[in-house]
């Protein structure tokens, strides 16, 4: 029997297969070029820089824009999957918003910054902004 494409999500069909879904990772693929060359505290100053109005956030933004505008398209199951991934990112939220809970939640863990890849903190930090659940 062939796994999910997720952890958590029901058993993949290739009937059930929905083009949305490859938007999706399609989007999520556009900041892929410039989160290779990004560690955690580099993507989280970018954060604090988006977050405080300044130059050098461009980073983040991109980075957040390429989800929130991946997961918008998929309509009404925008929040299962994204909840699913981990993101807990809000259909109307913008990526300075986006940063400013990255940002609230970074300095109250900054063990956030020590984490292997910047999507780690990403995930906690959205978790914790909506009190662990979506």
């Amino acid at each position: 029997m062939r796994r999910g494409i997720l952890p958590g999500l029901n058993e993949f069909k290739p009937e059930d297969f929905d083009m949305r879904l490859v938007l999706v990772f399609c989007g999520l693929a556009v900041a892929a070029p410039v989160s290779a060359e990004v560690d955690t505290p580099a993507f989280l100053q970018s954060c604090r820089d988006l977050h405080q109005g300044r130059a050098g956030g461009a980073t983040c933004e991109a980075m957040l824009e390429g989800a929130l505008g991946a997961f918008s398209l998929l309509g009404a199951d925008y929040m299962p999957l994204s909840a699913e991934m981990g993101y807990c990112l809000m259909p109307d939220m913008t990526a300075t918003e986006a940063a400013t809970a990255i940002v609230r939640y970074a300095d109250r863990d900054p063990e956030c910054a020590q984490l292997a890849h910047f999507s780690m903190c990403m995930n906690l930090a959205f978790q914790q902004t909506y009190g662990g659940s979506c």
